[in-house]
């Protein structure tokens, strides 16, 4: 009996997953170019944070190693890290060293210090969040890292695409031209890797290759 629900799983499974197509061309982005892109790909359609997760996810690998990059999927019940992204410790995998909230919703004030006070329950001492929504009012900065600062733990935060597409391939052992490139193809990895719609990841390879022939 076990062994025809098994079966019966792996079937309905097959079924419904989804094949995804994968860039084989040669990609040349700019940095400025995979920021308009990346704006462009989540106001598409954000599929409510998956797209905005996949990216960021993508941008992080650029600078810490895709193995050190924890990012499940939304909602997922069995996800134990604080945040959307996280990386891990090079030197001991059960560490994670920094934790990044990813909202294409406005943020309020609030969110921050659940999000913050979540980070400190899990030992997490370095927290991020990346809030990209079209109508997200400034935060006041200071305030937010005197908050953290009196609970033990460093907060940064982002506000638009640009300001972290700029710190990602910084920081990044590649020159920025080449971490561009890397970062397309992670985010691409990433897209399917969260169970996007083939739409959304078409839609990205669409605006990679463009970006070769413009």
């Amino acid at each position: 009996v076990a062994q025809k629900v098994l079966a019966a799983f792996i079937f309905v499974r097959l079924k419904y997953q989804k094949n995804y197509s994968t860039t084989e061309t040669s990609i040349s982005v700019t940095p400025d170019v995979l920021c308009k892109n990346i704006i462009e790909l989540v106001i598409n359609d954000s599929e409510g944070g998956k797209v905005a997760q996949a990216v960021v996810a993508g941008l992080v690998d650029v600078f810490a190693g895709e193995s050190r990059v924890d990012s499940g999927r939304i909602n997922d019940p069995s996800r134990h890290y604080p945040g959307d992204v996280c990386i891990r410790s090079a030197k001991n995998e059960s560490i994670i060293e920094k934790a990044f909230e990813v909202r294409d919703k406005p943020v309020r004030l609030s969110d921050i210090h659940i999000f913050g006070k979540k980070c400190i329950e899990m030992n997490v001492k370095e927290a991020a969040v990346v809030m990209v929504a079209a109508l997200q009012e400034r935060i006041d900065t200071d305030k937010v890292t005197a908050w953290a600062s009196n609970l033990g733990i460093g907060m940064t935060l982002f506000h638009g695409w640009n300001e972290f597409v700029e710190q990602v391939l910084f920081w990044s052992e590649s020159c920025k031209p080449d971490a561009a490139i890397l970062a397309a193809r992670q985010i691409e990895k990433r897209l399917i890797q969260v169970e996007a719609s083939e739409s959304a990841v078409t839609y990205w390879q669409k605006l990679i290759t463009q970006s070769q022939k413009s």
